[in-house]
């Protein structure tokens, strides 16, 4: 036998079953328990009523001696047992141990304003601080800065009214590299992120922007989608359509994601009206007013087109954002929008048309304008459909023209330098998908409230209400409290 061997094994088996002291520290390190919970108050005060058998649990059973730390450069109260601490665990007979603490210093630590606490239970140590939930509501209400994001960008569209209204793109995402290629046309310095919405990197995303903007995917929302309409009126809905309804439900919570991440103190939203009417819609809302963010919802349209859309504002200031009454362009007849005038314009006859005599003939009806009319209907993404808008000539029936990308542009208020590529494809769709100028004045409106403290906008406050870091007395910091201002009930 290999006594000394064996000996040597078991000794080895041994040691390696005792905690290093790294270990051991690590452990003495790790709460035993986390509770998130809302901050009480009592006869005026903030209250922390802690009655619980985690306290027993780490140590702090009634009669133990503890001493009592605030913190406000920390937003933080610790609770620690000391034999010679001046205070004791209260707690009834029979009952659970109880700290109760209900003193102006409360407040002034964590802050008048705060709604939540996170106590963390430790070996013979509780800490009380600020919860994530206030301390990420404080960071949002207290941006100013112009720094955008907007996801689902396109060729830029929204993006290049935010910039009009004074706003920096700082980051966007589309997972369309034909789009990626004109936004990249009209804006620099800007990162660009293509990939699907699921498949973002959160730190790939700035945590200082102001504002968020998105254009939720409107597809399987809008009622003037032919395709969807008709996948929804169908009993025996195919699984290709049923998946398409379920990913553009699904995006919402990719949002609420980024959401999170930026934490922006506004977010824009821009839709079809029927988005009110689902369920991405109601997870969002639910999710925003959540976080505090305050909403308000105005019927859009455009200067020179009756596109129909929604804009959805959520503001995290205490006081919602009036975005009602849109200020828009003054309307002009839709020849001042020609690149070629009424006169010089090709007119085809109706034989010759395709799209308009399919409509004729299917009993649809043909979507078009006069020159001299002050508004055009909504031009979709796909300009070949039956109903997609022409051109009438003014005098001979039934001769249509079709007006070109640049003229779309202008009837969408876009600006002249607005560079949409050569690839007429993929310039219709990104025109198709964009939005038009009423969206200028909303954020417009957005920037004043934000970034240069407009009649509506919150000045920065002290959103816990500790008074600032600058106004703060180093000498009364993490200080013991004194008698005299506090008591813990036995």
């Amino acid at each position: 036998m290999n006594l000394p061997a064996l000996s040597s094994s078991i000794t080895d088996t041994a040691m390696d079953m005792v905690p290093s002291l790294g270990e051991i520290s690590a452990s003495l390190l790790r709460p035993f328990n986390i509770s998130t919970f809302k901050l009480g108050s009592s006869g005026g005060n903030k209250r922390v009523w802690l009655q619980t058998r985690y306290l027993e649990r780490i140590g702090l059973e009634r009669h133990s001696p503890i001493e009592i730390q605030f913190s406000k450069t920390e937003r933080q109260i610790t609770i620690s047992k000391s034999e010679l601490g001046k205070y004791r665990v209260s707690g009834r007979a029979n009952g659970l141990p109880i700290i109760d603490l209900k003193n102006k210093q409360v407040a002034d630590t964590l802050g008048q304003n705060v709604e939540k606490i996170t106590v963390r239970f430790y070996p013979n140590k509780v800490t009380i601080s600020v919860s994530s939930f206030d301390r990420n509501l404080a960071d949002r209400r207290s941006k100013t800065g112009a720094k955008a994001v907007e996801i689902f960008s396109g060729g830029g569209t929204l993006s290049k009214f935010a910039e009009l209204a004074g706003f920096k793109m700082d980051t966007v995402v589309e997972r369309d590299d034909s789009f990626v290629d004109v936004f990249e046309k009209n804006f620099d310095e800007v990162t660009t992120i293509v990939a699907d919405v699921h498949d973002v990197e959160m730190e790939d995303l700035p945590k200082d922007a102001s504002l968020l903007q998105f254009g939720y995917p409107c597809t399987e929302f809008s009622p003037s989608n032919i395709v969807s309409a008709r996948k929804a009126k169908d009993a025996k809905q195919s699984e290709k359509a049923l998946e398409a309804k379920r990913t553009a439900n699904y995006l919402s919570l990719a949002l609420v994601n980024i959401i999170r991440q930026v934490n922006p103190r506004v977010i824009l939203i821009e839709e079809v009206k029927a988005f009110q009417n689902s369920l991405p819609f109601d997870l969002l809302k639910f999710e925003l007013e959540r976080m505090k963010y305050k909403i308000s919802i105005e019927d859009m349209t455009g200067s020179f087109t009756e596109r129909k859309r929604i804009a959805i504002v959520a503001i995290a200031d205490k006081e919602a954002l009036d975005i009602s009454n849109v200020v828009y362009q003054t309307p002009v007849p839709i020849e001042a929008h020609l690149d070629i005038p009424v006169q010089d314009r090709e007119f085809q006859p109706i034989e010759l048309r395709p799209r308009e005599s399919g409509a004729l003939r299917k009993g649809l009806g043909i979507r078009s304008h006069q020159p001299s009319d002050l508004k055009i209907n909504t031009i979709t993404t796909h300009w070949t459909r039956h109903n997609h808008i022409s051109l009438a000539h003014p005098h001979k029936e039934h001769h249509y023209s079709d007006f070109t990308v640049n003229e779309v542009r202008r009837i969408h208020g876009l600006p002249e330098d607005f560079d949409l590529g050569d690839k007429v494809t993929v310039a219709r769709a990104v025109l198709g998908q964009g939005v038009v100028d009423g969206f200028l004045d909303v954020l417009s409106r957005i920037f004043t409230r934000v970034c240069l403290g407009g009649i509506e906008s919150t000045p920065k406050e002290d959103v816990f209400g500790c008074g600032s870091q600058n106004q703060i007395d180093d000498s009364k910091d993490s200080q013991s409290m004194g008698e005299e201002q506090f008591a813990l009930q036995f």
